[in-house]
């Protein structure tokens, strides 16, 4: 494991690794990542989803992981503090941690659809040359810049 990087998990070592890996590196309030959250926990492949939610927050952390863990639709969520100072670092140590053969990111500010996640994998299960893939991006609210960008 990084000196960066300290984790919590609670899977059983039976579950076969899972296919879709969410890093979603998270700061400020818990108030900003549960809508989020609450998609990913919506998603119809949330069995083949390894959620890793990264933050330098412990309390952030914390937070999250009794969110998610009330809920208990996620086979293995993981709970990443990390010592990097940008997102870009956080994503990349919690991308060394995740076992999905496949990696996507999330964002406090995206609300992935019920079926993202079956979606996607259903794309790279098409053809195994397909090496990335974006899902169509619907802006429901296109008249801010904010949402523009």
């Amino acid at each position: 494991m990084s000196e960066h990087l300290e984790t919590s998990s609670c899977r059983p070592e039976s579950i076969p690794p899972l296919r879709l890996a969410v890093i979603f590196a998270v700061r400020g309030s818990f108030a900003n990542i549960q809508k989020t959250l609450d998609c990913l926990q919506c998603q119809t492949a949330v069995d083949r989803i390894d959620l890793l939610v990264t933050s330098d927050s412990p309390a952030l952390l914390r937070e999250a992981e009794r969110h998610v863990g009330a809920r208990g639709v996620l086979v293995n969520p993981r709970f990443l503090l990390n010592h990097a100072s940008e997102l870009a670092g956080a994503r990349l140590l919690a991308a060394h941690e995740a076992t999905a053969e496949i990696i996507t990111i999330a964002e406090d500010h995206s609300f992935p659809d019920p079926n993202f996640a079956e979606e996607l994998l259903a794309v790279f299960d098409l053809d195994p040359q397909i090496q990335a893939a974006s899902p169509l991006v619907h802006n429901p609210n296109p008249e801010t810049a904010v949402s523009r960008t």
